[in-house]
């Protein structure tokens, strides 16, 4: 993940990647200066790399980390590597204090 990416004033803030090869997928979860929480996914080539091109990425509002959760593993589907990807990357990130 890339630290401190912003796009369209939203911060990444958890990235699923299950890895892969040639082809690639990825699920974010992006905050905003309120604090709202937003969903996106990416997916391409060893040409380009994940969140390069902001105008085709179609943010999607959630109202919790936990509601972005279900999404990534809605996103993931019966892959056991990409639930894993799910595990590890939400299992890592701190939920802001209020």
């Amino acid at each position: 993940m890339s630290d401190n990416l912003n796009i369209d004033g939203k911060e990444l803030v958890i990235e699923v990647d299950p890895g892969g090869g040639y082809d690639w997928s990825v699920f974010g979860v992006f905050v905003d200066a309120s604090g709202r929480y937003f969903t996106a996914t990416d997916a391409g080539c060893s040409c380009n790399s994940p969140w390069d091109t902001a105008d085709h990425i179609d943010f999607e509002p959630v109202a919790a980390v936990s509601d972005a959760e279900r999404k990534a593993r809605e996103w993931a589907g019966s892959s056991q590597p990409d639930l894993e990807a799910v595990d590890r990357a939400f299992r890592g990130y701190a939920r802001p204090q209020s």
